[in-house]
């Protein structure tokens, strides 16, 4: 069976609720899906992952500390061939930056293969997500044609 893990970064919880939807979306389709953290990632355990989806929010107009921190990590695992998407949370606006373009490009790097486009949630000026476009969105998502 087909085995995923979405990881983010959550300084306010915005990134953690869009990780959790996209589980739920991976689950509805099929794939053995967890949901985690950086903090809690045995990096060494993702080699044997079929899909990774990681996140987290811009910060700086590209990927948080601690995200970017995660992501060198990355570079001691084998993720040549492996399926990857990435996604952020960010302020709608052009000027905001995006975590996940920073994101998919290191993915690329490290010989993952992008299977969908990156995915960016949008929060009010008040910090607050827009849930009302996140399943509409999201439901553009399908990784099960992907997958054969």
């Amino acid at each position: 069976m087909t085995q995923a893990v979405v990881i983010y970064d959550s300084k306010f919880g915005n990134t953690k609720n869009v990780a959790m939807k996209i589980t739920v979306l991976l689950k509805n389709q099929g794939i053995m899906t967890s949901c985690s953290s950086i903090s809690d990632v045995d990096v060494e355990q993702l080699a044997d992952v079929d899909i990774l989806a990681i996140g987290g929010p811009t910060h700086s107009f590209g990927m948080s500390k601690p995200m970017a921190e995660f992501m060198n990590h990355l570079k001691g695992v084998n993720l040549q061939g492996k399926m990857v998407f990435a996604f952020d949370t960010r302020f709608e606006s052009f000027l905001s930056g995006s975590a996940a373009k920073r994101i998919e490009t290191m993915l690329k790097s490290l010989g993952a293969r992008i299977i969908a486009p990156r995915y960016s949630a949008f929060v009010s000026t008040k910090g607050v997500l827009k849930q009302d476009r996140i399943d509409e969105e999201l439901s553009r998502i399908s990784l099960t044609h992907m997958i054969r």
